[in-house]
């Protein structure tokens, strides 16, 4: 008789083929796994929770909703893998599966809102211990249980698990795609001057109205404002008709700089000051008048102008809650700088995106006739802003940052 080819008991078993399912490897496997599911499922009912809470945008509040739902499944996962059974198995299966989707939202969501740094480490783990949970769970199971699928073992997942997918899918495409480069904000601004009123003693009152209209179908705030009014000459000279009907079409066009095609003299400036408070918000249709008034002195000035130029942005930029967060400094060179954390409504948006800081420089009025530049807006993530870059226009582009200039003139008359 020759040596019985039987396999050997003690072999080790086929790579495909999973030992018993009461062996110590598989024992310890299914505690790693209950316990990743446990600390992932903890971590989103925490930060869902909060935000389901306490947000103030709607967008929040949903987003937050989804991660609490998903955390709950995730507990439900952990300890229906605990269990060992089959229906605990499918859930756990459909848990991993959630984790790993939360792990590569996070992934895309910092990647596409900002700059890459080590959270992309964190976020690219939970993917692939949700991914390896989700192996082993399909590794342990018997061939029997495999070939059943997941909604024929659970059959009230199939409704559930897909709408809560999709609206997390929506959600996210949404508020970190769409919104960012679909959606722009807008205003149109209209300044008036009243008639001027020269006084006994010879100063002259000048007096108007500043009109905002948001345009948008959003709310949006500014980031930056700035109100200056002056006095100019106009030469002797007639202007010709070609520069007259260049101003006209310029002054249609809401170009501030039309005065130039008249060749006025170098303006002197009388008031100046930021139009509205940062943080100043306007509903959508929201129509707003601020009047302004200076006193000019005595002087053969032809020409009283008044230039408004206004930064807006989506709601997204947040209001500091804190005045003790704004930073208020002189450069040597005499501009005005304030800077401010851009604060984040929710947890989950706190954790894909890192400091940020909005500041608005107000520079020393130039009086360039071909270009008014009374202030700037640039982001960066530290309170001592570099030069803008790359990050800054990225910035600019997300919060949907625009500019609008506006300006009026009425002759000083004797």
């Amino acid at each position: 008789m020759t040596e019985s080819s039987a396999p050997d008991a003690d072999a080790a078993p086929a790579p495909d083929v999973p030992p018993p399912p009461d062996s110590p490897r598989v024992r310890r496997m299914r505690w790693a796994a209950v316990a990743w599911l446990v600390l992932l499922g903890a971590a989103a009912i925490t930060v869902g929770g909060h935000d389901t809470a306490v947000g103030r945008e709607i967008g929040v509040r949903l987003a937050g909703t989804a991660t609490l739902a998903a955390g709950i499944v995730l507990m439900a996962g952990a300890l229906g893998l605990y269990r060992n059974e089959a229906q605990g198995e499918a859930l756990a299966t459909v848990a991993a599966l959630l984790g790993a989707a939360l792990g590569f939202l996070m992934f895309v969501a910092q990647a596409v809102n900002d700059d890459p740094d080590s959270r992309l480490v964190l976020w690219g783990g939970i993917l692939v211990l949700s991914v390896a949970t989700w192996w082993f769970i399909r590794w342990q199971m018997t061939e029997a249980e495999s070939e059943k699928g997941i909604f024929t073992r659970l059959p009230v997942l199939k409704s559930t698990v897909a709408l809560g997918l999709v609206v997390s899918l929506v959600q996210f495409w949404y508020s970190s795609i769409y919104l960012p480069t679909r959606a722009p904000v807008s205003v149109t601004m209209e300044p008036k001057f009243e008639a001027p009123k020269r006084m006994p003693d010879g100063r002259t009152v000048l007096r108007g109205t500043v009109t905002v209209k948001n345009t948008s179908s959003t709310r949006v705030i500014v980031v930056g404002s700035s109100l200056v009014i002056s006095i100019s000459d106009v030469p002797a000279k007639k202007p010709t008709e070609k520069g007259l009907e260049r101003a006209e079409h310029a002054a249609d066009a809401g170009r501030i700089e039309a005065m130039r095609f008249f060749k006025i003299g170098e303006p002197a400036t009388v008031a100046r000051g930021r139009f509205v408070n940062d943080d100043f918000f306007f509903e959508p249709g929201d129509t707003f008048t601020r009047p302004f008034v200076a006193w000019v002195p005595e002087s053969d000035r032809d020409l009283a102008r008044v230039d408004v130029s206004v930064a807006i942005a989506r709601p997204s930029v947040g209001e500091v809650r804190d005045a003790a967060d704004v930073d208020t400094e002189r450069t040597e060179e005499g501009h005005t700088v304030i800077t401010r954390p851009v604060p984040e409504d929710g947890w989950l948006k706190n954790l894909t995106r890192g400091d940020r800081f909005v500041t608005a420089t107000y520079f020393q009025v130039s009086w360039d006739q071909d270009r008014f530049e009374p202030f700037d807006v640039a982001f960066d993530r530290t309170r001592s802003p570099e030069p803008p870059g790359d990050f800054s226009d990225r910035m600019r582009r997300f919060y949907g940052v625009g500019f609008v200039d506006a300006s009026a003139v009425v002759p000083l008359d004797e």
